[in-house]
């Protein structure tokens, strides 16, 4: 069942776990410099926001997420109804931008 939330709504927290498809295992944070949540609106518009890197506790100690929480003071992002979809998304200290294959489907009501 997919995720609803209201439009112009603020303070909704977006997860994306962050892995390393090649070796199927979490990222090595060392390799991490950047993080970003990547929205896709109903109409197609793709955007990024600022991510936070967050460790997944108490079930998966050294795993972590990517979180982004729409939070005043900052206008909502959810501005448009329709069903969305988002990931996440890494730059490496090589430079190498690594974005998950899976989106997460949430409905803006």
């Amino acid at each position: 069942m997919a995720r609803m939330i209201r439009l112009d709504n603020n303070g909704s927290r977006f997860l994306a776990k962050i892995i390393d498809c090649q070796e199927v295992e979490p990222f090595d944070l060392t390799d991490v410099v950047d993080q970003f949540i990547v929205f896709y609106k109903y109409d197609g518009t793709r955007f990024e926001k600022q991510g936070t890197l967050v460790e997944d506790l108490p079930d998966n100690p050294g795993e972590f997420f990517i979180q982004y929480i729409n939070d005043l003071p900052e206008e909502s992002i959810l501005d448009q109804r329709g069903n969305w979809t988002y990931t996440g998304k890494v730059q490496l200290n090589t430079n190498d931008l690594a974005e998950a294959s899976t989106r997460i489907v949430f409905w803006v009501v």
